[in-house]
């Protein structure tokens, strides 16, 4: 069971409607059934989904099965699968029925599938990528479950997803609404956001994720690099010692890390790779000339231009 599973079993019944409206065009459909609810009590006024339909609703748009819902509404399973077999599922049935144009057995894990095939969900919103880095050795399971579920109600936004825990420094990865992140931003530059989370935290900081190159891009540029090194007469360059350099570039520019192209050139100067050589590729000899040292210079700074045009062609 994921993170966001073990959060989404915690949340309460108010929690769990703010998500459907979130994510479903929940007052369309509510009129809609609402008039097939009409239908089947044959009443000439207008009637309206009960709050307990409705909560109900939200539970099953939210893939909640009716015995988790009768444990939020405190109702017996029993009296609660006769309530909607009686009532909701009925209309439900009526209003799937008439727009699909056949016949349809209503069960409560499908009735989300049939309602986003009638175009009621909406269409998902990007996530804003960010991170939020905290300062404690060790981060269990339930911590995990905590913060997330303090994070929804602190921003007001039931959609956050924690997507990745590094436990090297842990650093959590969120994705939510910018303007969840933004809140959240504030909220630590305030000083404010430890106290409401209950965590010391270090930073908060947006993740670029703008698509920079796949594997088999990378590997096929570290190739092309490569046959240059080897042209130039670097034969003791390692594609493993490319791949390396072109994995850092891809993180600086994940973490928008600035002056890139001088991060860039430290990578390649360094001497996991080229620096201290000469042209000659021996790399124990350490008699360059400074005729020797300028075309080492403008190699390097070739490289490095062929890097940056790399990754800002995407």
């Amino acid at each position: 069971m994921t993170i966001e599973e073990l959060t989404l079993s915690d949340m309460t019944i108010d929690e769990l409607i703010k998500q459907a409206e979130d994510e479903w065009y929940t007052d369309r459909l509510k009129a809609d059934l609402a008039e097939y609810k009409r239908e089947y009590k044959a009443s000439n006024r207008k009637l309206e989904l009960s709050p307990k339909e409705y909560k109900c609703l939200c539970g099953l748009l939210c893939n909640y099965s009716p015995v988790e819902i009768a444990t939020k509404l405190n109702n017996t399973k029993q009296s609660l699968r006769e309530e909607l077999s009686q009532g909701l599922y009925r209309y439900i049935k009526m209003l799937i029925e008439h727009k699909k144009g056949l016949s349809v057995e209503i069960q409560w894990f499908s009735i989300a599938r049939h309602f986003d095939d009638l175009e009621y969900k909406k269409k998902p919103v990007e996530k804003f990528k960010w991170t939020l880095k905290i300062n404690l050795e060790a981060f269990s399971k339930e911590e995990q479950e905590d913060i997330l579920a303090k994070m929804k109600n602190v921003l007001d936004d039931y959609s956050i997803k924690l997507e990745n825990i590094n436990k090297g420094c842990i650093l959590l990865t969120f994705s939510s609404s910018q303007q969840a992140f933004e809140q959240a931003k504030s909220l630590f530059e305030a000083g404010e956001l430890p106290e409401l989370l209950g965590v010391p935290i270090l930073d908060v900081q947006a993740v670029n994720t703008k698509r920079i190159r796949t594997q088999e891009e990378q590997e096929e540029f570290a190739n092309s690099l490569l046959r240059t090194c080897r042209r130039e007469g670097y034969d003791w360059v390692e594609f493993s010692q490319i791949l390396d350099i072109l994995d850092a570039v891809q993180q600086a520019y994940l973490t928008r890390k600035e002056a890139i192209a001088a991060a860039i050139k430290e990578l390649l100067s360094s001497n996991t790779l080229l620096a201290d050589v000469s042209k000659s590729g021996d790399p124990e000899d350490s008699s360059n000339d400074a005729e020797e040292e300028d075309l080492y210079t403008e190699f390097i700074n070739a490289l490095n231009e062929e890097i940056i045009d790399f990754y800002r062609n995407t």
